[in-house]
């Protein structure tokens, strides 16, 4: 594995410090990323799939209720 840490650099200089603390403030969660890649958590207990939604779903989400 080859790394450019030049790029590295760069990427990381790109991040604003607000954020970088904002991540480093953050808890660890229990969860695995990489096992739920796909899914996208709306609150603690509604959750939706990416990979399994329609286009009416993702219009759903977009709707405002007046």
């Amino acid at each position: 594995m080859q790394l450019n840490y030049l790029k590295y650099f760069q990427l990381i200089a790109a991040i604003p410090n607000y954020l970088k603390r904002k991540a480093q403030a953050t808890g660890v969660t229990d969860s695995n990323i990489f096992d739920e890649w796909d899914t996208f958590y709306l609150s603690e207990n509604k959750f939706i799939s990416l990979t399994k939604c329609t286009c009416k779903d993702y219009y759903k989400l977009l709707q405002q209720k007046k």
